[in-house]
């Protein structure tokens, strides 16, 4: 690619269309949820009132620091970020959309994705 060795990386990823670790990690979960999201609990089947969040998935509330990060908590921790017009795409359309996203704005940390907003 031609770039020097002190030559900031993040813009190399963005023109060789290319994911950071990071951004592997998040498109993961974020494509484990959408396909087992049969198995997880919407806050509309909770209850029938029509709220800002009830097509998110109930989190169950934990106290401890090594639950909230773990693979089974970071991927419902990231699915809420997402807007609902991208939550609602198939599976195909939903990886494009997503992948897209991350390759435009490659990530540094997985926290990174919390402090950004999608359009």
């Amino acid at each position: 690619c031609g770039a020097s060795p002190r030559s900031h990386c993040k813009l190399l990823f963005i023109q060789l269309g290319l994911l950071t670790l990071p951004s592997m990690f998040v498109l993961d979960c974020l494509l484990h949820v959408t396909k087992n999201f049969n198995c997880f609990t919407i806050y509309s089947l909770i209850h029938e009132y029509t709220t800002r969040n009830n097509s998110n998935i109930n989190l169950n509330r934990c106290w401890y620091t090594t639950t909230q990060k773990s693979f089974e908590f970071i991927p419902l921790q990231l699915r809420t970020r997402l807007p609902i017009d991208i939550k609602n795409l198939l599976f195909l359309a939903f990886k494009r959309k997503v992948k897209s996203i991350l390759i435009a704005h490659p990530l540094n940390s997985v926290n990174k994705f919390y402090d950004f907003i999608i359009c």
